[in-house]
């Protein structure tokens, strides 16, 4: 009946949302097949279509999609430079590590495949009515993790194991980290576009997902993801008298924000003193259980468990190493090992528990790959508020910033919680390479008609 459940969603969603199938061209129904694709992975994972078969498709439409935009002339290669030193670097890894070409490339590819979405969105030359229904198609795949959350809880229940939405039947950071980008964007416009209250319900469905997906991380980042946008978008005003729109608007956001940590404290068992559903809000127990997860070790093994421990670990035994292997890791095929189990190398690393996303890269890739990855996000965000600032039109205004703010959730995960936006799954580096190359393109222009344009 479940099986029966997701094949009706899909087609329903689809058949309601026909306008925004239709396409001009080829490159835009390829790329258009390929979004639905990434964010329907999880449901060929769970139908039990084989992992290599899912990766070739993803392939195969990269290609088919470069070459159509590639082969014109007047290409432009925004962030090309420092693209190829990235890749002169992740090539040394490669190198001085020997490891083997097909794991190196299957890596590579996640870093590979965004960076293209971006220079074929920001080459495609379409008009941009057809690019705000583009936009619709998006948030729609977004919106469509909620439908599939619940068809989960009514047939499975809370559950972090099984079916993230449609993007994965694995990989539980999901379950915080797509709900967290979505209510980051959806803010955004409710703050600059429009006080529509959909978006509350819409950002509550996001909620019941991450609810659906058993996880904590959810309930604890969202206050902060959402407080530091408001605060960053008071910074950019330039009139000294702020709107009450904007006050009012801003007030809600953090009445959202204080409510979600006391009900996700009191309905998630681990962050409740009395653990159980329904508990206490209790912020000292809430923060004590916070830090006791993120530093904690073993003593029987001696090996770190939480993603704190886990990091510092690594940079410990890292440092003793040999100074090649803390520049430039120990090579893309290192990190094959489950590092949840200490497995491979991280067990000689001392680790046997969750890793973030700058672990994971700093193991395989050294601290030189590190400090680029984050210099470029740091330069993209900060070209994210200056271009929000000088933006008048309040629908393009909302794109900029929605971006900026999922630049804070890239930060918030790669350095505390997962690898979630550089990894084999691709809804959310594609997604952000999308509307980056969207804000890039578009912003500094005179678009009149873009303040008719709907969500």
């Amino acid at each position: 009946m479940f099986d029966i459940s997701l094949i009706i969603i899909f087609i329903l969603f689809f058949i309601f949302k026909n306008k925004l199938l239709f396409c001009s061209n080829n490159t835009e129904f390829l790329l258009k097949v390929l979004f639905l694709y990434i964010f329907s992975v999880g449901i060929l994972e769970y139908y039990s279509v084989l992992d290599s078969v899912r990766k070739i498709i993803i392939d195969v439409l990269i290609i088919l999609i470069s070459f159509l935009v590639f082969r014109k002339k007047n290409l432009e290669l925004p962030g090309i430079k420092w693209y190829l030193i990235f890749s002169f670097l992740f090539f040394g890894s490669v190198i001085l590590s020997s490891s083997k070409i097909y794991p190196s490339f299957t890596y590579y590819r996640t870093f590979l495949y965004p960076y293209l979405i971006f220079l074929v969105v920001y080459n495609l030359k379409m008009p941009l009515q057809r690019w705000i229904i583009f936009n619709k198609f998006i948030f729609s795949l977004f919106i469509l993790q909620i439908l599939v959350s619940i068809i989960k809880y009514l047939f499975i229940g809370v559950y972090e194991k099984v079916l993230i939405g449609s993007v994965t039947s694995i990989g539980g950071t999901y379950s915080t980290m797509i709900p967290l980008t979505a209510i980051a964007f959806i803010f955004s416009f409710f703050m600059i576009y429009r006080q529509n209250y959909k978006y509350i319900i819409i950002a509550m469905g996001f909620l019941f997902m991450g609810y659906v997906g058993a996880k904590r991380g959810l309930w604890l980042y969202l206050p902060v993801v959402l407080s530091t946008g408001i605060f960053f978008y008071f910074k950019i005003i330039e009139s000294k008298t702020i709107p009450k729109r904007l006050i009012r608007s801003s007030v809600i956001i953090m009445i959202f924000s204080v409510l979600t940590i006391i009900l996700g404290a009191k309905y998630t068992r681990s962050l409740n003193p009395e653990n159980k559903i329904g508990g206490s809000f209790e912020l000292n127990y809430l923060k004590n259980y916070t830090i006791d997860y993120t530093f904690s070790t073993s003593s029987e093994d001696e090996l770190s468990q939480g993603r704190g421990a886990n990091f510092i670990s690594v940079i410990t035994n890292m440092k003793s190493a040999k100074w090649i292997n803390l520049l430039f890791g120990y090579g893309p095929e290192s990190g094959k090992g489950v590092a949840t189990y200490g497995e491979g190398i991280w067990k000689t690393l001392g680790v046997n528990g969750p890793i973030t996303g700058l672990t994971y890269h700093l193991v395989q890739l050294g601290i030189l790959s590190n400090i680029l990855i984050v210099f470029i996000i740091i330069r993209l965000s900060l070209s994210f508020l200056s271009l929000s600032k000088s933006e008048s039109d309040p629908y393009l205004k909302a794109i900029i910033f929605g971006g900026f703010m999922v630049t804070i959730v890239f930060f918030i995960d790669f350095l505390t919680y997962s690898n979630s936006f550089f990894s084999t799954l691709f809804p959310l580096s594609f997604s952000f390479a999308y509307f980056s190359a969207i804000i890039y393109k578009t912003s500094g222009k005179s678009r009149n008609y873009l303040i008719t344009a709907r969500i």
